[in-house]
């Protein structure tokens, strides 16, 4: 399942919330990590049976310490992570 040599690109604000929070970054990380693995985390099923039909363009959603989720999306040969606003 996992894409190698793609471009990770993470909005503002998640690039705000890693220099606020010390472990954000490792947050991301892991979710990174999952998500390339498969792990989509909390999403609805909808989003979870159009990511096994096409896993170039899934999404995976992961919540850090209960209060910030972060999305995560493919995107052609990228991977952006997001705050929801940022959609």
């Amino acid at each position: 399942m996992g894409r190698t040599g793609e471009n990770i690109t993470c909005s503002e604000g998640v690039q705000e919330e890693m220099r606020i929070l010390p472990d954000f970054r490792d947050f991301v990380t892991k979710s990174v990590m999952r998500y390339m693995l498969g792990d989509w985390g909390e999403i609805d099923p909808g989003d979870a049976e159009h990511n096994r039909k096409n896993p170039q363009a899934a999404i995976g959603a992961y919540t850090y310490n209960g209060e910030i989720r972060i999305y995560i999306k493919g995107e052609y040969l990228a991977t952006r992570v997001f705050l929801p606003e940022e959609y």
